[in-house]
């Protein structure tokens, strides 16, 4: 979110998915711990575009609902949490954020 050489390669606008109806987040089919690991392909040209996004919609139709609301936001640069800034960030991750 907050390097300013990274952009996503993806659509802009709400993303079109259905939502996971799993009761309690734990009980989700996956969480955004154990997908951020495909994030590279969302600012990179190393897949088809067509693949990527129906990537995304994936991973967004397995993590709890409001992960999902929140990072289909961030994708679009749209920080949802205002007391986290970029200068918090760059003291607490020093080594990612220049």
């Amino acid at each position: 979110m907050f390097d300013d050489n990274i952009t996503s390669k993806l659509p802009e606008g709400t993303t079109p998915y259905g939502d996971n109806d799993a009761p309690a987040s734990d009980l989700a089919q996956t969480s955004l711990r154990f997908e951020h690991k495909l994030f590279k392909y969302y600012v990179t040209e190393q897949i088809p575009p067509s693949k990527r996004e129906t990537m995304w919609i994936g991973m967004l139709e397995g993590i709890p609902v409001m992960e999902a609301k929140l990072i289909d936001l961030v994708k679009d640069g749209v920080w949802p949490f205002k007391n986290i800034t970029k200068d918090v960030a760059t003291k607490a991750f020093p080594e990612v954020i220049k």
